[in-house]
């Protein structure tokens, strides 16, 4: 189970990778990385970790690893004491594997 702090997020699509940071507290999910802002709310259950994401865009730059700013993400996976995978769907892009790693920053 992932304790409250801020986590490298890792994520990939089959033929783009990024990279942001997460601060997971209480439920609640915020980060961003140089031009996309992240919220949502996760639940752990065990190791089992659910979440979900909306994306915007607070500066100008690159385009969006999906080509939207604005989308939503469904994650499920697997959690430790200091990472998670999870495997995802994005709603504007049903099609799309989406995975995610998150590895805690500070201990």
């Amino acid at each position: 189970m992932l304790p409250d702090g801020r986590y490298s997020a890792w994520f990939r699509i089959p033929d783009k990778e990024g990279m942001g940071i997460i601060t997971l507290a209480d439920g609640r999910l915020s980060g961003g990385d140089t031009v996309i802002a992240y919220s949502g709310s996760y639940i752990q259950t065990g190791d089992t970790f659910t979440a979900t994401i909306a994306t915007r865009r607070h500066a100008e730059g690159q385009p969006a690893i999906f080509g939207i700013d604005e989308v939503e993400i469904d994650l499920v996976g697997t959690s430790k004491t200091t990472t998670a995978s999870c495997t995802g769907v994005v709603k504007q892009r049903p099609g799309v594997p989406f995975e995610v790693v998150l590895v805690r920053m500070d201990g």
